[in-house]
């Protein structure tokens, strides 16, 4: 049973999210200060402008599948606010278009490890995002 969450949208009414099938798990996101690190000095490059996706791949993994990373500079876009959202749609749409891309890698037991980084002061919508994420997949499916 997923655990239900409750979020206050005025003084009347509430609205009720499940958020357990509909988001990346958080042993899918990249956290690690030490991966961050290694990644961003060794890692692949790929743009599909505004994003911009960093990335390794690694074979032979105990836990095969993706590690996501997001990050909106705070020069470029200065709201926490709107960082937030732009962060938000771009792990949904990846959310939505991972699936293909996941399966591979569990069956030749591979970790793609990726760091998205947001390279614009516009805001962004989701069908953009998903544009964007789309072509990114698209080149990381034919570099690897």
């Amino acid at each position: 049973m997923s655990e239900m969450k409750y979020f206050r949208i005025s003084k009347v009414g509430f609205y009720q999210v499940t958020n357990s099938h509909m988001s990346i798990p958080l042993n899918k996101r990249l956290k690690s200060r030490t991966k961050i690190k290694s990644l961003m000095e060794s890692g692949k490059r790929a743009k599909a402008y505004p994003l911009k996706a960093i990335y390794t791949l690694d074979s032979q993994q105990e836990a095969p599948g993706f590690e996501l990373g997001v990050t909106v500079p705070k020069r470029l876009v200065s709201s926490a606010v709107n960082r937030n959202r732009i962060k938000r749609l771009i792990r949904e749409a990846w959310r939505l278009h991972i699936t293909e891309l996941e399966q591979e890698l569990i069956e030749k037991k591979e970790k793609l490890s990726v760091m998205i980084i947001y390279m614009s002061a516009d805001t962004l919508d989701l069908k953009e995002a998903q544009d964007k994420i789309i072509l990114l997949l698209n080149r990381l499916q034919n570099t690897r």
